[in-house]
């Protein structure tokens, strides 16, 4: 069996979630946790959610998707586990179809291929799996959602508190490991649904960043981790990027309006940056140095 746990907080969630008519799942059991700390559900609306013997739902001020993820993880008791997000479509029927044969190739690890589709339903792409280049498409298309891990390969690793790339951050600590076998499926598990109302959008969220790429290079800084040492770099390039972008240095005006009117928020600002590009130029010298070891 799965453990499937679905971090929400709006009620556009519940609707979406009742939708996937968990009840006819019996192989998978969920754990459905709302975020109150937003306020955003109601509890006339949570009632909608029907509690069955496969289905719990947990109730918390988490702040952060990560964290409540944390809250579902500790109430999971099968072999498996996967997180998927309350906005989105999991195709169950396809899930299983790919965790039987990761389980006949007796990996500990499995993903499948997603597609994409607009606020209004209507479908944009379907992202294959190219195996020949499996870290940059990773590191591309990091979403948590088309994964899935036993729990042995979990032991010990925990999402952060941060809402932006905590996600990757886990999934690099998990990829990491000397004994994951990865299973790999060009099969459609998930529908992705793009819009604007994403946590990622928020600018306080485009900070976490600076905090994951401190965290990502500590884990890596030792010679221990070498099997994902490609996806790692993917991540900081691709992170630093995003991170650059999100602080406004595509458009000036917004950054000025938010960091000039206050002398606080510039501190932060330039600390956080100067920290940053700190993190960056100690990767550098560290490639340097194990190049020259080579």
């Amino acid at each position: 069996m799965i453990d499937v746990i679905v971090p929400f907080h709006r009620e556009s969630d519940i609707k979406n979630i009742k939708s996937w008519n968990l009840k006819m799942f019996k192989e998978f059991t969920f754990a459905l946790v709302h975020d109150s700390s937003r306020k955003l559900c109601t509890g006339a609306c949570l009632e909608l959610l029907e509690v069955d013997s496969n289905i719990a739902l947990v109730c918390g001020r988490y702040g952060a998707p990560g964290i409540a993820r944390n809250a579902g993880l500790k109430m999971s008791n099968n072999e498996w586990v996967m997180f998927v997000d309350g906005d989105d479509s999991p195709n169950f029927e396809l899930i299983k179809q790919v965790h039987f044969n990761a389980i006949q190739r007796e990996c500990n690890v499995f993903m499948g291929s997603f597609k994409e589709s607009n606020a209004n339903g209507n479908f944009v792409n379907v992202n294959e799996i190219p195996y020949v280049d499996l870290p940059k498409y990773i590191a591309n298309k990091p979403g948590l959602w088309r994964f899935a891990f036993t729990r042995n390969i979990l032991d010990g690793i925990t999402f952060t508190k941060h809402r932006w790339g905590e996600d990757q951050l886990f999934l690099l600590k998990v990829l990491s490991r000397h004994d994951v076998m990865l299973h790999v499926e060009n099969v459609c598990i998930y529908e992705y649904k793009l819009g604007d109302n994403q946590v990622t959008n928020e600018m306080d969220s485009a900070l976490d960043l600076i905090a994951v790429l401190k965290e990502e290079y500590a884990l890596f800084s030792g010679s221990k981790y070498r099997k994902f040492q490609e996806l790692y770099d993917l991540f900081v390039t691709r992170q630093s990027i995003t991170l650059i972008r999100a602080l406004g240095f595509k458009s000036p005006k917004i950054t000025i309006a938010k960091t000039f009117f206050s002398p606080f928020s510039l501190l932060r600002f330039a600390r956080k940056m100067v920290f940053a590009f700190t993190v960056l130029s100690n990767k550098v010298q560290m490639n340097r140095l194990n190049e020259a070891k080579e």
